[in-house]
């Protein structure tokens, strides 16, 4: 994006807002070509997309198939409030936004590329299968050139391709019969390199280092493309930021607060939440803790002690819960001085005010989010990070059905059901929200994926709060150090740093 050609202007003419029926079709190639655009068209537009890709990370989250996707984001396409980026120019503004926008950090950028992904290929799909001439005049204009077999080579592959039609039509429930002719113009020839993934699935006619592919599945084709390109292009605006602060600090300030905003609430903040003491922090514990705090939280009950990592995570996420300072202090106190003695005010007390925002810098730190705190890994004698990546099978099922959680032997295998799916990568959101299913027996009052520690408590207070009732709610906070049980101490001699 030539970024010295955009200008934000707040007296200029709001763009025109065109429905579409059509479906957008785009690399994304080519910067807008606009001179201006107004400050609130600019928002307006980013929050839309925003949003919108938000509520398609909540669905990948959930582990839906490619066809449900496409039904679900079709229909999110259409409502009223999506309707400005139904237009292909507000489209394409709105996503070079992003583009810059979340370039600054790793977590922002996985955040577009993985979401955008989804939403190229979801309108791919729905386009072959739908918009057959739109699809064909989309790969012209791209530049891809992908051939047709010829006559004799088709004529020596066709009765294979033939079959593999009949496959396809037994696959999806249908009679052999049905399949549809074999024609020549309807195969495009692509080299197996192009497309490793099919390959792998063997779900594709394979023959001297070519597949031959219909329509239908060039979109399996086209999304590595489109990844490609995202990326160097997410990588070129992170290198391009630094220059654009020096040539215009007001955009620059503008991104910046789009990206500040990326997920909401950071719980820097836990004015939502009020009554967390150290008093019923266990009781909190029991009921509403994520499986990352649990086991941290647990395991500093037990031993009297974590490493500075897990202290760091643990203690943001006990100050976005809503514990106070002087709460704090007195937890990490009760159980430090156990282990390290008279060194906790010299080396302990600093780093806990540091998190609250009242030593050094003085910066109110947020807790740890998902993405920050999963790819943390323990060592040996250290609890921090996500469980669900890092520890195994057998080990997670004994945790999960542990004191520390309390599931069924049932609920705990429901659990770990979207970490152990042969042939698929680990579904860490998807398992978090089968625990708090298994917790409160629904799925939390959202569609989005629960994406930080802190979120899952403020559902699970909530849901809580909500079947209790305030007056049963605030007893139970009064009296929490009389009814929850602390797990059992351990060998006081352990773990230092």
């Amino acid at each position: 994006m030539q970024l010295h050609q955009v200008t934000l202007e707040e007296n200029r003419p709001k763009l025109l807002i065109a429905p579409r029926a059509q479906i957008i079709l785009s690399f994304y190639v080519t910067p807008p070509q606009v001179q201006f655009i107004e400050l609130e068209s600019f928002f307006s537009l980013a929050h839309s997309r925003i949003q919108f890709l938000r509520t398609i990370e909540g669905w990948r989250a959930q582990k839906f198939t490619p066809s449900e996707m496409d039904v679900r984001i079709a229909k999110l396409e259409a409502e009223e409030q999506y309707a400005p980026l139904r237009d292909p120019e507000n489209d394409l503004i709105s996503h070079y936004i992003l583009t810059l926008a979340y370039a600054q950090r790793q977590e922002l950028r996985n955040f577009v590329l993985g979401n955008e992904l989804a939403l190229f290929g979801s309108r791919l799909r729905r386009a072959s299968e739908r918009e057959k001439i739109r699809f064909g005049e989309f790969l012209d204009a791209s530049g891809l050139q992908f051939q047709h077999p010829d006559d004799v080579e088709f004529a020596l592959i066709s009765t294979a391709l033939k079959r593999m039609e009949e496959i396809r039509m037994l696959n999806q429930g249908r009679k052999a019969a049905e399949a549809p002719p074999v024609i020549r113009s309807r195969y495009y020839k692509v080299p197996w390199q192009q497309c490793p993934e099919m390959v792998s699935r063997r779900n594709c006619f394979l023959w001297r280092g070519s597949l031959y592919l219909i329509q239908e599945e060039l979109p399996a084709l086209l999304v590595p493309i489109f990844r490609t390109l995202l990326s160097r292009r997410l990588a070129c605006n992170q290198r391009a930021l630094p220059s654009l602060e020096l040539a215009d600090d007001r955009l620059a300030r503008l991104l910046g607060s789009l990206a500040n905003a990326h997920l909401g609430n950071d719980y820097r903040s836990a004015a939502l939440i009020q009554g967390v003491t150290a008093r019923n922090i266990d009781l909190h514990c029991r009921d509403s803790f994520p499986p990352c705090m649990r086991r941290m939280f647990s395991k500093l009950r037990e031993t009297h002690h974590l490493k500075h990592t897990g202290r760091m995570q643990l203690g943001l996420f006990l100050k976005g819960a809503g514990l106070s300072l002087e709460d704090s202090m007195q937890v990490w106190r009760e159980e430090l001085t156990r282990v390290v003695g008279d060194k906790f005010d010299k080396e302990y007390a600093y780093n806990i005010r540091h998190n609250y925002g009242l030593e050094g810098k003085r910066v109110n730190y947020s807790p740890y989010s998902c993405a920050k705190l999963i790819p943390t890994l323990p060592g040996t004698g250290e609890y921090h990070g996500c469980p669900f990546r890092y520890m195994e099978r057998d080990e997670l099922l004994e945790f999960l059905k542990s004191a520390q959680c309390g599931l069924s032997d049932a609920q705990a295998h429901n659990v770990l059901e979207p970490l152990f799916r042969k042939g698929e990568p680990k579904h860490y959101h998807v398992a978090c929200r089968a625990f708090w299913h298994a917790l409160h027996g629904a799925d939390p009052t959202t569609d989005e994926p629960i994406v930080h520690p802190n979120q899952f408590f403020e559902l699970s207070y909530r849901a809580r709060h909500d079947k209790t009732g305030p007056q049963q709610q605030q007893q139970q906070q009064q009296t929490g150090g009389a009814t929850a049980t602390a797990t059992t101490s351990g060998d006081p001699a352990a773990r230092k740093d």
